[in-house]
């Protein structure tokens, strides 16, 4: 993609355009943007018949990442509960400067707007640099893992 046109991508745009490049090739993932219903997570996937969703956020300020607005919107909030009820797979994804923070749907619920990066810390399932070179895999394991909701 030319160099223009990213510059002026939203940065969850740009977040994703970085991960499907990575990920590609573990499975099938489809970018639901924009999302048929309220509060649809951004992608869907299925990686070797295990299905699920991922919300992708970005967040600019490092030390109070939450203080302008929390986690998830209330419609977010909402299918969140309903299909955790249902016992689906949803991971919010959130990159944070250049770390990327992998948290179960259940731990993204009590993400509140006083929430410390810390505190956030705490309730991820992966911590990751951009660059880690082990970044596929740690992702594919977490996507795939039936215990990704350890953390919550």
């Amino acid at each position: 993609m030319p160099l223009r046109r990213r510059i002026f991508m939203k940065p969850e745009t740009r977040f994703w355009k970085f991960l499907e490049e990575r990920v590609s090739e573990m499975g099938h993932f489809s970018r639901v943007e924009p999302p048929p219903s309220p509060g649809i997570p951004d992608v869907n996937y299925c990686i070797k018949s295990i299905e699920g969703w991922i919300e992708l956020k970005v967040r600019s300020e490092i030390r109070y990442p939450f203080k302008k607005r929390g986690l998830l919107r209330a419609s977010q909030r909402r299918w969140y509960k309903r299909r955790i009820a249902t016992r689906g797979r949803v991971l919010t994804c959130v990159l944070i400067g250049r770390t990327i923070h992998l948290i179960s749907a259940q731990a993204s619920l009590r993400v509140r707007r006083t929430t410390t990066l810390d505190e956030f810390r705490m309730m991820c399932s992966l911590i990751i640099l951009k660059t880690d070179t082990n970044l596929v895999q740690e992702l594919r394991s977490c996507l795939m893992s039936d215990t990704y909701e350890s953390n919550s």
